[in-house]
C-alpha cells in the first residue's frame, strides 16, 4: 500500500504541489477552527493565489452565500439542505419571535445547543443572542421573574 503524500510524519509533511518535505509549524497555514494545516506549503499558495486585498475583498462578497453554508457545515455540522429544510418548516422566520427579518450583521443564526452540539433551528441575531447562554433556561426563567416583579413595582 502507497503512501499518502498528506500525512504528517514527525512534524514534516510533503506538499503536493512541489514535492517538498517541510515542517508543518513554520511552513504550511493553519485552517479552520481545527487548525489543520493547509495542503499546500506557504510557498505554493503565496505563488497561485493573488495577494491583491481588492481580489479577496470582491471573491468574498461574490462567494458569501457558499461560504456561509461552508462554515455552518464545518462548524455545526448542518448541511444547506438540513437549514432549509428546518428554516422552510419554520415559514422562513425566526423559530421564537417568528420575525422574517434576521437583523444584525450576520443574516440568519444556526442555533444549536452548545453542550450536545445539537441543531435546534434557524434565529434571529436578537433571539440567538437570547438563548446563547450556558443555562439558558434558569437565565430566562429569572428574567421572567424580574419582569414580572417590574409590573408589580409600576402597580404600587
Amino acid at each position: 500500500m502507497g503512501s499518502k503524500k498528506n500525512h504528517i510524519v514527525d512534524g514534516f509533511k510533503v506538499c503536493p504541489r512541489c514535492g517538498i518535505r517541510k515542517n508543518v509549524e513554520t511552513e504550511y497555514y493553519k485552517a479552520g477552527l481545527s487548525q489543520k494545516c493547509m495542503s499546500w506549503c506557504k510557498s505554493c499558495c503565496a505563488e497561485c493565489k493573488p495577494q491583491d486585498p481588492e481580489y479577496w475583498k470582491q471573491y468574498y462578497q461574490k462567494n458569501k452565500e457558499k461560504r456561509k453554508s461552508q462554515d455552518r457545515e464545518r462548524h455545526y455540522g448542518v448541511t444547506q439542505g438540513m437549514f432549509d429544510f428546518v428554516f422552510d418548516a419554520q415559514g422562513r422566520v425566526c423559530g421564537i419571535c417568528r420575525t422574517d427579518k434576521p437583523g444584525g450583521k450576520g443574516g440568519w443564526h444556526t442555533d444549536h445547543d452548545h453542550t450536545t452540539g445539537q441543531f435546534r433551528g434557524v434565529l434571529c441575531c436578537t433571539c440567538n443572542a437570547l438563548v446563547s447562554e450556558k443555562n439558558t433556561v434558569d437565565i430566562l426563567q429569572k428574567a421572567i421573574g424580574y419582569l414580572e416583579a417590574q409590573k408589580l413595582v409600576e402597580i404600587l
